[in-house]
């Protein structure tokens, strides 16, 4: 008896532990992240990371087993594009382009410290209401523009796309880059998708 409570408390022991490691708070973040994309009530999504925590104490050979294969690269790509780290919301593991985004981002640089509120990257009406908004970036100059559809299909919508006031073209597949210092590592925090 003595020896099976020991058993239990050192199985729960390096539960906690695991739970509490960065590997499984990134993993945890990451997941909790893609709830808050279904969800907008905060206490569900609260309640899903502490579900998810608790799991990590009581089941730990499978979350190491999870990390351990992303470690070894065998994520998805959707997954990568993730959240790199629990405490660092914003960073993004790789380029990413406005059309990787959804809704409205501000976006920040790595390099400079650039900050720009409120990118447009994509937003949409509804029902009856089929306006599109979609954001672009000029490759020459930087600049963030805005190009407002009403009734287009998609095919429609990707040709006559007007070129920049400094003479540029709008680019929605080429990576951001910083409008200071031409950098692409720039930080990405959702404002708001719709």
């Amino acid at each position: 008896m003595f020896l099976a409570a020991c058993l239990a408390i050192g199985y729960f022991g390096i539960g906690i532990l695991v739970a509490i490691s960065r590997p499984v708070s990134q993993l945890i973040a990451t997941e909790t992240l893609k709830a808050t994309a279904f969800n907008e009530d905060h206490k569900k999504v609260a309640r899903f990371g502490f579900v998810l925590k608790s799991a990590a104490v009581a089941i730990w050979p499978f979350y190491l087993t999870v990390i351990w294969s992303n470690a070894r690269g065998t994520q998805s790509r959707g997954e990568t594009e993730l959240l790199a780290t629990a405490n660092d919301r914003t960073r993004l593991p790789r380029e990413i382009a406005l059309n990787g985004l959804g809704g409205v981002n501000t976006l920040r640089c790595s390099s400079c410290g650039w900050k720009k509120d409120e990118i447009l990257s994509f937003v949409h009406g509804f029902g009856d209401d089929q306006w599109q908004k979609t954001g672009y970036q000029c490759q020459q100059c930087g600049a963030f523009h805005e190009i407002e559809y009403s009734g287009l299909s998609p095919t429609q919508r990707t040709t006559g796309v007007p070129a920049c006031s400094c003479g540029g073209s709008l680019s929605r597949e080429a990576p951001i880059f910083c409008p200071e210092c031409r950098s692409t590592r720039i930080d990405i925090l959702p404002v708001y998708i719709t």
